[in-house]
């Protein structure tokens, strides 16, 4: 299943057939990271 978002604060499952292999600790925090250095302002967003 994936999530793809069509609103702010909702989201639509949509079925998908693609095996996805579960994340180790390391990988979650660079993934983050990066996410959050394009644009930082978005965890004050998400407070709101």
């Amino acid at each position: 299943m994936r999530m793809k978002p069509t609103a702010p604060r909702s989201a639509t499952t949509l079925p998908s057939h693609a095996v996805v292999p579960p994340m180790t600790p390391g990988q979650f925090v660079r993934e983050i990271g990066e996410w959050l250095a394009v644009d930082p302002s978005t965890v004050d967003k998400m407070r709101t």
